[in-house]
């Protein structure tokens, strides 16, 4: 009978230097996946909170839900301004946009001419101009208006301060005779490094003829 070869391979106990090697290069591996991992999760977190993707409405989403009526003659501009933002988060907020919702047709029949922010004269009031006539500079004057991009409001409260609230001017012209509402305010802002959009309910509807509907544009009896 020939001889037949056999290979063995015995396994057993590793030496302590090379099962060190073993648990160092398996917790490389482990903590590198970590780490990419934790990068991808920031990395989208980032970008969802740049973009406002999922972020909800944010600590100015709480407002409002209220209606107001107008009645003038086409042709005619006033000012909406019953709508007032409090900051109740810890950080200063940046406006971006505040955007009249129109319903179906509104856009039409009125013109938005401006939108603008307004500081309230006194830090705790709520001394909104309601509806005026024309731009509402007797109420609100020009140094406390300011372009909505970029403004920033202020915590509500800081150390040792209150600050005031801010007030929405909304700038409306007539175009055509008719009811014409908007369901309300898309506000656009950033706490912190997050960005929000809100929808703040508030309808305004405007009517003319004013010599034909009653003041308010509340529905004849």
């Amino acid at each position: 009978m020939g001889a037949g070869v056999t290979e063995s391979c015995a396994v057993g106990p590793v030496s302590g230097e090379t099962a060190g090697r073993l648990r160092i290069g398996g917790w490389r591996v482990l903590t590198r996946h970590l780490g990419h991992g934790l990068f991808l999760a920031a990395t989208l977190f980032t970008a969802l909170a740049v973009t406002g993707i999922g972020t909800g409405p944010g600590p100015l989403g709480e407002c409002c839900g209220y209606g107001v009526g107008i009645s003038r003659d086409v042709g005619e501009t006033f000012t909406e301004g019953t709508t007032v933002l409090q900051n109740r988060s810890w950080f200063p907020i940046v406006m971006e946009e505040v955007r009249p919702l129109p319903t179906r047709g509104a856009e039409t029949g009125v013109e938005v001419v401006a939108v603008e922010l307004a500081t309230m004269p006194v830090p705790g009031t709520s001394e909104a101009i309601g509806m005026a006539g024309g731009d509402g500079s007797q109420v609100v004057p020009s140094q406390r208006r300011h372009p909505v991009e970029g403004f920033v409001l202020q915590p509500e409260w800081t150390v040792g301060r209150r600050h005031g609230d801010t007030e929405v001017l909304v700038r409306y012209r007539l175009r055509k005779e008719g009811a014409w509402t908007f369901r309300g305010y898309e506000l656009t802002y950033r706490s912190g490094l997050v960005r929000h959009k809100a929808v703040l309910d508030v309808t305004m509807t405007a009517c003319a003829p004013a010599a034909q509907v009653p003041v308010g544009c509340e529905p004849a009896e």
